[in-house]
């Protein structure tokens, strides 16, 4: 039973995913906007083929899901969650997910 709801626990919260065959791993779990950032969010992916220049992402933050296409650079990118999630408060912490698409993500 302890080994169900381990594994119950890693799909729920993945942080890695393949999207068109590219590993995609989000670095942060959180997200905190910053007022004196313009309310500024960056989270941080990396990709598992470093010639890849863009992947679209299913992200999770907070209770809101959003596709996300990400320029990268060398196997990684940063993207603003703020210009995606409009709402997102200064000050707050919201959790961050990629989505967890059946058989793609772990």
């Amino acid at each position: 039973m302890f080994m169900v709801v381990c594994i119950c626990s890693i799909c729920a919260y993945a942080n890695t995913c393949n999207y068109d065959n590219v590993r995609v791993t989000l670095q942060e779990s959180s997200v905190t906007p910053k007022s004196q950032n313009g309310n500024a969010a960056w989270v941080h992916i990396t990709v598992s083929d470093r010639q890849v220049t863009q992947v679209r992402i299913l992200v999770q933050c907070g209770n809101q899901r959003r596709d996300i296409t990400v320029s990268l650079n060398n196997g990684s990118g940063m993207v603003n969650l703020n210009d995606h999630f409009g709402n997102l408060k200064a000050g707050v912490t919201y959790p961050v997910t990629l989505v967890n698409v059946p058989g793609l993500c772990f």
